[in-house]
């Protein structure tokens, strides 16, 4: 990856596409993608708030396939602050999603997933455990069978097979 332009809350990286970053469709995936966007993100906030910035989280929303011999990223700092919340200038909530089959988690795993996430987010701010309430985590619970792969569709009891694990264990202690 190269950084081709970098200032003033702006910042251009661009990657060659080789065929071995191209999946079976010859496209771009997107991890690629959003590998670049955070690159990209990063360098741009870094040049208005600070050298030491590193990207939270971002959302990413495909339009079309990626395509062709080079991939550009493009940053621009919009609005610079040191906090999620621009308005006040301090965090509010920030919600983080996850995603996963309903049923999949008991009660106790969620939280634990939560838990993670909110001392993840909370590290990477630099706030203290008087913050958690501000970090959201959202887990999206997938109704069975609008999982799809390979041109079929999935339920949780297919993806539990794939796995090998009987479906107490996955939901379970």
């Amino acid at each position: 990856m190269l950084l081709v332009a970098f200032g003033d809350g702006e910042a251009v990286l661009e990657l060659g596409i080789r065929d071995d970053l191209r999946q079976q469709h010859g496209f771009v995936p997107g991890g690629v993608l959003s590998y670049a966007a955070g690159n990209a993100l990063t360098f741009a906030a870094g040049t208005k708030v600070c050298a030491r910035l590193i990207t939270a989280g971002f959302t990413i929303d495909y339009l079309r396939p990626a395509v062709g011999q080079t991939l550009r990223a493009r940053a621009r700092v919009v609005r610079a602050s040191r906090s999620p919340d621009h308005r006040r200038g301090r965090p509010a909530a920030v919600p983080r999603g996850c995603h996963r089959p309903g049923g999949a988690l008991s009660d106790r795993r969620k939280a634990g997933l939560a838990g993670d996430a909110t001392s993840v987010v909370l590290q990477a701010a630099g706030l203290g455990e008087a913050d958690a309430l501000r970090v959201w985590v959202l887990i999206h619970e997938q109704a069975d069978g609008t999982w799809g792969a390979g041109g079929q569709i999935f339920r949780y009891s297919d993806l539990v097979a794939l796995v090998g694990k009987p479906a107490k264990e996955q939901a379970g202690a």
